[in-house]
């Protein structure tokens, strides 16, 4: 695997292990790094020659140290790289050799920028540089001009928006929309000015609406100046009226009681107890038989209109064709005069 190096930054790389030659296995944990070459080759990213960074470096080279690792028993050291060493890109081969001590020790190098290292071994995130939206670079360079401000200010592009609907409701205006620099801004309050204004708090031919809201008020409140308190103390006393006077209206059984005093708008007028008493004489019956339609529409002792008497006798006559009295036949020769029972 690849030892990372961030660009252009000076560190420490492990390097190892260092394995005694003669087995191959052993580890070399006390070599003497002056007889170390070190050599350390750059490619390239074309097919320009790879470069020689470290031309067979002693390890004592006070720049480019090799150091045995403290309390180390796996043949493991440390190399320095300057900044200089690590100025570039790409991929790089280390190499460290002494064939008369150690068998020689390969490294794969690769150089990477300092945000992608830092990124991938840190806490820092990554810068993002998008050049195309789904292969359009048009579109990163629509989005950055509308989005290329401070905060939500955005720049000096803005996008259009067409809105078919605001929460499902669609639009259909299509006019001009304008929208006031209140809105969304905290604590902002806007001054009513225009006709409304001058109708609900100016002069509209006798006075303001506000004028005569404050007089109502006026009107109502008591002595204090508590419209609230008057208002309460109204409504409590028509409570309390309605309260007292509703079980006198009730009968026991909960019905409300009536008292008939017109007809169609016609007041009734009568001599105490007269009309209760005619109405209760003509229906205060167990189970009547006759209706108002049984009595005859004539004046009593008119044609049509029942007879009347003088106490002991009808004071109309009645002609009548009698054929029996007291269950006898009467006889006759037509005339009207009967002659007698027959029977």
């Amino acid at each position: 695997m690849a030892i990372e190096i961030p660009t252009n930054t000076a560190l420490y790389i492990p390097v190892g292990p260092f394995l005694d030659k003669t087995d191959g296995i052993s580890p070399e944990l006390s070599i003497t790094v002056a007889n170390s070459a070190i050599t350390l080759i750059a490619g390239a990213a074309d097919e320009t020659a790879p470069t020689i960074v470290l031309d067979s470096v002693a390890g004592n080279d006070g720049t480019n140290t090799l150091v045995h690792i403290t309390n180390d028993d796996a043949g493991m050291y440390y190399l320095k790289l300057t900044a200089a060493n690590n100025n570039r890109y790409g991929k790089g081969t280390l190499i460290i050799e002494d064939t008369d001590t150690y068998v020689t020790v390969f490294h794969e190098i690769q150089w990477v920028s300092v945000p992608y290292y830092n990124w991938k071994y840190g806490t820092t995130l990554p810068n993002v540089n998008v050049t195309q939206i789904s292969g359009d670079s048009d579109a990163a360079d629509n989005l950055e001009l509308a989005y290329d401000g401070t905060g939500y200010a955005g720049g000096t592009t803005k996008q259009k928006v067409d809105l078919e609907t605001v929460k499902t409701k669609a639009i259909t205006c299509a006019d001009a929309i304008t929208i006031l620099a209140s809105v969304g801004t905290a604590a902002t309050s806007t001054a009513q000015t225009g006709d409304s204004y001058a109708i609900v708090n100016g002069d509209h031919g006798l006075v303001s609406i506000k004028d005569d809201i404050d007089a109502i008020l006026a009107d109502v409140g008591d002595a204090s100046g508590s419209t609230l308190g008057s208002l309460y103390a109204i409504l409590g006393n028509a409570e309390a009226s309605l309260t007292s006077r509703t079980p006198a209206a009730l009968t026991a059984n909960g019905n409300m009681k009536a008292s008939l005093m017109e007809i169609l708008a016609t007041a009734l007028t009568e001599t105490s107890g007269y009309l209760a008493a005619g109405f209760k004489k003509f229906f205060n019956v167990g189970s009547p038989t006759g209706t108002v339609n049984s009595l005859p529409d004539a004046v009593p002792g008119q044609t049509g209109g029942l007879p009347t008497t003088n106490g002991t006798k009808l004071n109309q006559t009645v002609d009548a064709d009698m054929k029996k009295i007291n269950g006898h036949t009467l006889g006759g020769d037509g005339s009207g005069t009967p002659f007698g029972p027959v029977d």
